[in-house]
């Protein structure tokens, strides 16, 4: 089907929010996807919930999730970053410019 061979989105720069992407779920859903690109694109802890979903639901195939430029604070660095503690494929992660202050503290230990 065409939904399992999408393997990339590209959304970044458009401000979809945080309603956006829970409309995307569905298809965000499809597998396996490697690379999911949000930067910029006015989201806030609560897609991050969202995305922490569908990447559980994917079994996690995602090696390359793109958040930079959100604003998603500490909440949605943690649950992202529970996302990572399932991810053992995740080769970059990039969430620069998200207004977290834990980012700095987590850098360090992953």
């Amino acid at each position: 089907t065409a939904c399992s061979q999408l393997r990339s989105v590209d959304l970044a720069g458009n401000n979809i929010g945080d309603a956006g992407v829970a409309s995307l779920q569905a298809a965000l859903a499809c597998h396996p996807l490697h690379k999911i690109d949000l930067s910029r694109c006015g989201l806030s802890a609560q897609a991050c919930s969202t995305l922490n979903h569908v990447l559980h639901v994917q079994q996690c195939h995602v090696t390359h999730p793109y958040l930079h430029g959100n604003d998603i604070g500490d909440a949605g660095l943690l649950e992202m970053c529970a996302s990572l503690c399932q991810c053992s494929n995740m080769v970059n992660f990039q969430m620069s410019c998200c207004r977290a202050v834990v980012y700095h503290q987590l850098h360090y230990h992953l």
